[in-house]
């Protein structure tokens, strides 16, 4: 952290001496991309739905940077990136060609490509894309890390996880020293749903300056996971089950809420938790979290359970004002919707707004063949 501040100043001086310079100008934008909150876009994509982090001052330092050079290739690359975070695929696309023919070597160029066909389908493409960066001497700290990471979103639509396999192994045995590398791995083995036990050993296997606060959590998740295991598997509690539940809410250092809501993220299923229901550990918090998990995921066949066991299908759904009914509309869900009803969750409550029902508001801004109208419909006979 030392040495990135002196950079920073030392950068922040060049600035003022030389403030009309491509180079130094990227190099700020790039920080200031780097300290910007960017949503999470999750384990299995690289972007999410409707972005809205700020990035003006990003921008605005590299509109500043090709007033400079309109032929910076790294400032166009960099550009690019912001209108790839914001889905803006045309003009990505133009850039990155245009950075291309001024400089195929840029830096970021060829991941982003790669990036940019991952998320338009074109899966076999992007691996290779990635693989030619992976290839090539690392020309900026961590670039192979990164690309290596963002490469599973496409082996893994492609049905090739095992090809990503063992492209981190290869990459594992090449950097035995990377601290952050066995975490990654580790990961993948939990969302893949292999044996949590691999997954723990992988993960401590990663030295602390990584992140030990990520790693920490990934233990307990997985021990949460195994926990689970045992339990369907014996058909009771047992005092191994136990004290995986009690170390892996100890060890991962956050609440049961948030260790469910990582699980659920990393599996797309409440199925793998649902029975932490028994468990006092949980608490209704925890329960509660059960209950998101499972509209996260739309999934409606566990509705009717979260019901019986007390979960009150009308509260809003945090962090959002909305309640399930609302969510499922909003997310288009109709058989999560119906689910809701046929469990007993109230459309005549009042909306978030508070000016009129859940009902009226649904009927009177959907079509009336629709299966939510339909649904309220049938829940009125």
């Amino acid at each position: 952290p030392m040495a990135q501040r002196q950079a920073n100043e030392t950068l922040a001086g060049l600035n003022a001496a030389h403030p009309n310079h491509a180079e130094i100008l990227t190099l700020l934008a790039r920080i200031e991309l780097a300290n910007t909150s960017i949503p999470n876009a999750g384990s299995f994509a690289l972007r999410i739905p409707n972005f809205d982090a700020p990035l003006d001052r990003v921008e605005q330092l590299v509109e500043r940077a090709l007033k400079a050079d309109p032929d910076f290739a790294e400032a166009l690359v960099l550009k690019a990136w912001t209108r790839f975070l914001d889905s803006k695929d045309a003009e990505v696309a133009e850039l990155l060609a245009r950075a291309e023919q001024i400089d195929p070597q840029a830096t970021w160029l060829r991941a982003n490509q790669a990036d940019l066909a991952t998320v338009q389908g074109r899966n076999d493409e992007a691996i290779a894309g990635y693989r030619a960066v992976l290839d090539q001497p690392e020309k900026e700290r961590y670039l192979h890390l990164i690309v290596l990471r963002r490469s599973w979103v496409a082996h893994a639509q492609a049905g090739r996880l095992k090809d990503w396999e063992a492209l981190a192994r290869t990459y594992m045995e090449r950097r035995s020293d990377d601290p952050y590398l066995p975490l990654f791995y580790a990961e993948h083995l939990l969302k893949t749903r292999q044996d949590p036990d691999a997954a723990i050993a992988m993960a401590k296997r990663s030295h602390d300056r990584a992140n030990p606060l990520f790693r920490d959590q990934m233990i307990g998740a997985a021990e949460w996971i195994k926990a689970h295991q045992l339990r369907e598997k014996s058909g009771g509690w047992s005092t191994e089950s136990t004290a995986l539940l009690e170390h892996g809410k100890l060890v991962s250092r956050i609440d049961a809420t948030n260790l469910i809501g990582y699980v659920c993220g990393l599996h797309r299923s409440v199925e793998t938790l649902l029975l932490l229901s028994e468990r006092p550990e949980v608490g209704e918090e925890g329960k509660r979290a059960l209950f998101a998990c499972a509209l996260h995921t739309r999934d409606p066949r566990r509705i009717g359970y979260f019901a019986q066991i007390g979960i009150d299908l009308n509260a809003p759904l945090p962090p959002t004002p909305w309640s399930p009914l609302e969510y499922t509309w909003i997310y288009e869900d109709p058989a999560t919707f119906q689910a809701l009803l046929a469990a007993g969750a109230d459309p005549g409550r009042p909306s978030s707004n508070g000016q009129k029902s859940i009902e009226a508001a649904v009927r009177a801004s959907t079509a009336a063949d629709s299966p939510f109208i339909k649904a309220l419909d049938a829940n009125k006979r």
